[in-house]
């Protein structure tokens, strides 16, 4: 089987209603990996090895203790250095793992913020590299022993310090220093419902939904959008799939249509009037301009 499709068919079956946490971690080792995307969110370590990987069509330089975190649904593709082996630490597991503590809001967020605010990819060095190494290690040895007392709590401890010192790195790369705020740390219902948006987007999404989901009413989820993000709901969530269609069309060759079901529109028209109001171009445009410049043409 594809290793790539054979991790997707473990995170589908992983879920907390079987009792199995939706984590997975594993060395591969390899020369190149084909262009994909899923559903999951993907933590890698460099071990040995160098190259380039691209994310949404950039191309981050990878080498020993290189961190990179790719949120769900962003397209990627690694190539080595004169086709040399590559070996890396992989990590998939669903986001929801991460808010089972009151305290996660004063951080998860932030992961929404990678490839917009922050890098995706970072190198460290020394002994932060070897404190990265030592927790993938752990993560290792705890997926592989699931006799273990408290082993999903472990994982998740585990991912948690990994993730939280990739953002403090990612933010001191991208000189954005996260500043706290009182008033967002003050109010999870707008985290919660950022959250559902994000896993939800590639769906059908309205309003109603995220307000049903948080048993609010649909003025006030509308007003939390409009006060924290300065934009309308709808026009977040059409960003969102704009930004996912935008890198489908210059890293794979899937046609206009499928792309525009893909990313949540449910008629190609308003994909393309969507498209060119948000891009400035037609996606047919977009892609012909832009598929030269991605890399990977």
């Amino acid at each position: 089987m594809n290793k790539n499709l054979e991790l997707h068919e473990y995170m589908k079956g992983s879920n907390p209603g079987t009792g199995q946490l939706p984590f997975y971690i594993g060395i591969h080792t390899f020369p190149i990996t084909v262009l994909n995307y899923h559903s999951f969110v993907e933590l890698t370590y460099i071990i040995e090895g160098s190259g380039y990987q691209s994310i949404n069509g950039t191309l981050h330089r990878m080498e020993p203790g290189t961190i990179s975190f790719l949120p769900p649904y962003h397209i990627h593709q690694t190539t080595s250095d004169n086709g040399c082996v590559i070996r890396k630490y992989c990590c998939l597991f669903d986001m929801n793992i991460l808010f089972g503590s009151p305290y996660a809001s004063e951080w998860s967020e932030q992961l929404y913020q990678i490839d917009a605010e922050f890098p995706s990819s970072v190198a460290f060095h020394g002994e932060e590299a070897a404190l990265m190494e030592t927790l993938f290690a752990r993560l290792l040895t705890e997926y592989h022993n699931p006799e273990l007392r408290g082993r999903n709590h472990m994982i998740c401890s585990k991912l948690s310090e990994a993730l939280l010192l990739f953002l403090r790195a990612a933010a001191a790369a991208g000189d954005h220093a996260a500043k706290p705020n009182e008033q967002e740390e003050g109010n999870p219902l707008f985290w919660s419902a950022l959250h559902y948006v994000h896993a939800h987007y590639t769906e059908r999404l309205t309003l109603d939904m995220v307000a049903k989901h948080l048993h609010i009413s649909e003025t006030y989820v509308s007003r939390m959008f409009r006060e924290r993000i300065g934009r309308s709901f709808l026009e977040y969530v059409h960003q969102l799939r704009i930004n996912s269609a935008a890198s489908m069309l210059i890293t794979t060759d899937r046609t206009i249509m499928d792309i525009a079901f893909d990313t949540g529109f449910e008629s190609p028209r308003t994909f393309y009037r969507v498209f060119k109001e948000v891009r400035g171009q037609s996606p047919k445009e977009y892609r012909n301009a832009n598929l030269c410049r991605s890399g990977l043409s």
